[in-house]
């Protein structure tokens, strides 16, 4: 695959992975990640792939999501893919109808696997104004 090819599966991955986490879709967030994927919220413990899916049911059952991710710049080496963005999320609190909305810059690290990429590691920290 050309490097422009491998750029527009990545974007495409990552416009996914916003569309799941959009609406609490936790079973493609789960199938987004590698099998060793980690991820590493802002103020949290790392979350391997397989505790996301209790993470996330817990965090949607409570909370509506939403997320847009800019992508400022993409790297591809080999298997590893480095993607530099920056996201505007908004979180409003379904029981307590607080509504919270922030910034961040975000790294994620992807693996291509089986011809596919994949989110390999996540991270991410909040811009303060």
């Amino acid at each position: 695959m050309s490097i422009q090819d491998e750029t527009r599966a990545i974007n495409a991955l990552i416009d996914t992975y916003s569309k799941a986490l959009n609406t609490a879709d936790s079973l493609s967030i789960i199938d987004l990640y590698s099998d060793e994927g980690l991820f590493f919220p802002n103020h949290y413990h790392t979350i391997d792939k397989h505790h996301l899916i209790s993470k996330a049911g817990t965090f949607f059952k409570d909370n509506h999501f939403s997320i847009f991710f800019e992508i400022k710049n993409v790297v591809v080496h080999g298997e590893f893919a480095f993607v530099q963005s920056t996201s505007t999320t908004t979180v409003r609190n379904l029981k307590e109808e607080k509504r919270v909305s922030k910034t961040s810059r975000d790294l994620f690290v992807l693996r291509k696997e089986q011809n596919l990429w994949k989110i390999y590691r996540y991270i991410f920290n909040d811009i303060h104004k």
